[in-house]
């Protein structure tokens, strides 16, 4: 989302139209610890528009929803429940305890550093269902959608599989005696 408006060089200033919600269970001892999945589903079966919501930051047993300012008071009047979780839903600020993206370190063993390549070793799936995946407009590689299955990773590549997650290329490591490579990527949780 893009905001116009600097006091000093065009003279008025606009406030974003995001609101920070968070979402807590009623009552914290019986609460479940859900999920970003499960977050973005209770959401999505409310009918609203992915492109009405932001990040969903998942802290412990709650967490915090960026969304248009006009979508918030019916998310606090609407979503009551995730999963078999009782919730509340108020306009926060985002505490001050930084958000850092959780990640664990992997390797694998690719024939070379294509994308479909990694993608099928990284999320364990065949390279059949890879294929369906990029014709299905589900990859994307640096944030842009890519239907180029034979695109090579580069160190710092950021892939995301809708369905299957999101992770960080690392580069090549080493090699092994049979002369395949073994990759490093870093998952996001």
């Amino acid at each position: 989302m893009l905001r116009f408006g600097d006091p000093e060089q065009l003279g008025y200033e606009e406030p974003f139209p995001i609101s920070c919600l968070l979402i807590a269970p009623l009552q914290e001892k019986f609460g479940e610890a859900l999920t970003h999945r499960d977050y973005l589903g209770s959401l999505m079966h409310l009918g609203i528009e992915r492109g009405e919501l932001g990040d969903i930051l998942v802290q412990g047993k709650h967490a915090y929803l960026f969304c248009r300012t006009s979508m918030a008071e019916y998310l606090c009047r609407e979503l009551t429940r995730i999963r078999h979780t009782t919730v509340s839903c108020t306009v926060s600020e985002l505490p001050e305890a930084e958000f850092a993206a959780k990640t664990e370190e992997g390797t694998v063993q690719v024939a070379s550093p294509r994308i479909d390549g990694v993608i099928a070793k990284v999320c364990r799936l065949s390279r059949s269902v890879c294929a369906e995946l990029f014709i299905a407009g589900k990859v994307f590689l640096n944030g842009a959608c890519t239907g180029n299955h034979s695109a090579l990773l580069k160190e710092g590549d950021k892939v995301s599989v809708r369905g299957f997650g999101k992770f960080r290329y690392l580069g090549i490591s080493g090699s092994t005696r049979k002369g395949n490579l073994i990759v490093r990527y870093e998952r996001f949780i």
